[in-house]
């Protein structure tokens, strides 16, 4: 007998709706079949049996599941199954009728009234039977969208569960703009500040190694084995932050290409669940005009994320001359379990020097 859990395929959420299931109530199934859909809101995940052996069905299709919940069985025989009977107990009952699991969460997101489930007259209430009292609620309400919701929730993890700090450095990338034009012509690709700084962080990332990692329990903490960069996409379709994993191993132009890849699957909406695997670093993108600063936040898992601003102008006084310039504002929150200010600062001040000094061996990289 064994549990068909919601798996864990997105650090970044903490549920997934469970959208259909492919297989009946008590059907015959074999290990490495497909049994369920859900779906996230970035990606949809197809569930296998991991055993051979028949279906009890718990969760109901159309409902959001916390990562880690059980929405079925797989059992061999009918001792099993009135095993299954008892675990699975419902949530709420009372003299009147009994809700069940899937219920109570229908009724709680859609602020149904409990008065009114008991003039229903039934002895279980299930998500049908209620369904209809959604629709005479208030014309005024608007449902939050699932996606907000799980953004909110992990913002707020992020807030109560880490110590953050931050750092904000100013770059000048005139020159960078001038060399990076001239390598996307030459090489054919679209190049940007952007692919430039995923390429930058994943060569010095072996040098600071509480930026590229976890904290685990016992006050411990894990490197990560390779570099995997998430980067925050919104092309008005909702916010993604698909990974390009092992960035230390890719070069520009592979970079430049699985970046441009991530923005059409946005545009499509098309994203697969191993787009967003195992984040080590995030970066977020806030280069939208005369947008001076993006506050960070860091992701439950990860110890630092960066922000980049917009492009701006700027008169600088050289010599007896004065001249226009650009620069962009990097920000940096970190974790100050790991990270101080003082390893904050040399990150960012690395990464200036690469935009400032260092732009022009482009060709060499």
């Amino acid at each position: 007998m064994k549990k068909i859990n919601v798996p864990n395929v997105n650090n970044n959420e903490t549920e997934a709706i469970l959208n259909e299931w492919l297989v009946e109530d008590n059907s015959h199934v074999k290990k490495g079949d497909l049994i369920a859909v859900l779906e996230t809101t970035k990606a949809t995940v197809d569930i296998e049996a991991e055993e051979d052996g028949k279906i009890k069905i718990i969760g109901q299709s159309g409902i959001s599941y916390e990562f880690g919940s059980s929405i079925g069985w797989i059992y061999q025989n009918e001792s099993d199954l009135e095993i299954i009977y008892s675990k699975e107990d419902n949530s709420e009952n009372n003299d009147e009728y009994t809700i069940t699991t899937p219920a109570l969460k229908f009724i709680n997101d859609n602020n149904i009234d409990k008065e009114e489930i008991s003039k229903l007259g039934l002895k279980i209430i299930k998500v049908k039977d209620i369904e209809h009292l959604a629709n005479n609620l208030n014309s005024d309400l608007i449902k939050i969208d699932p996606k907000q919701i799980t953004i909110g929730k992990t913002v707020t993890n992020s807030k109560f569960s880490i110590p953050d700090a931050f750092n904000l450095k100013k770059i000048y990338v005139k020159n960078a703009q001038k060399i990076i034009l001239d390598y996307s012509e030459k090489n054919k690709i679209k190049l940007g500040i952007p692919e430039l700084l995923i390429f930058k962080i994943s060569r010095m990332i072996e040098n600071f190694h509480f930026f590229n990692g976890t904290i685990i329990k016992n006050n411990s903490f894990l490197i990560s084995q390779s570099c995997n960069i998430g980067v925050t996409i919104d092309l008005g379709k909702g916010l993604f932050i698909p990974v390009i994993q092992n960035t230390e191993k890719l070069a520009i132009k592979e970079i430049t290409t699985k970046l441009m890849d991530y923005k059409m699957k946005a545009l499509r909406d098309s994203f697969k669940s191993e787009d967003f695997l195992n984040p080590s670093i995030t970066i977020s993108l806030n280069m939208d005009n005369d947008t001076v600063l993006v506050q960070p936040i860091i992701f439950p898992g990860q110890t630092c994320m960066i922000s980049i601003s917009a492009i701006f102008d700027e008169i600088i006084k050289d010599g007896d001359n004065f001249i226009e310039t650009k620069y962009i504002n990097l920000g940096l929150a970190y974790d100050h379990r790991v990270i101080n200010g003082f390893e904050a600062n040399n990150f960012l001040t690395n990464i200036k020097i690469f935009f400032e000094e260092e732009i022009n061996l482009i060709n060499k990289l």
